[in-house]
């Protein structure tokens, strides 16, 4: 696996990857890491960093949850603190994600002709 290394604290790095297209954040046991490289079977060893989004907005019945997950973490959203500090990158994350659903809707109804 492919890790981008924030910082280094002692015996573990701060890093981020992707799994799947989802920005992911944890802090990584640095005995595992070999550059910028972790083997995908020492990945367990990571300790998530931030919200589960996507498990919360489930949980509100947020039926594009992974979307807004996504959009919130690209933001640079992870933490309660990230929120009370940057309401304006929540606001843009949620507008960038519903703006995909508005896209599709208006893009339906033009396909329609508009009746």
């Amino acid at each position: 696996m492919n890790i981008s290394i924030i910082r280094r604290d002692n015996d573990f790095v701060f890093a981020e990857w992707h799994e799947d297209d989802m920005p992911v954040r944890g802090h990584i046991p640095l005995n595992v890491v070999n550059g910028d490289e972790v083997l995908d079977a020492a990945m367990s060893l990571a300790i998530p960093y931030g919200i589960d989004w996507t498990f919360y907005l489930e949980g509100a019945g947020c039926h594009i949850s992974e979307r807004v997950a996504m959009c919130l973490r690209k933001a640079n959203v992870w933490t309660l603190q990230d929120v009370i500090r940057n309401p304006a990158a929540v606001d843009g994350a949620l507008k960038q994600a519903y703006s995909l659903d508005f896209q599709v809707i208006m893009k339906l109804a033009k396909d329609s002709g508009g009746i």
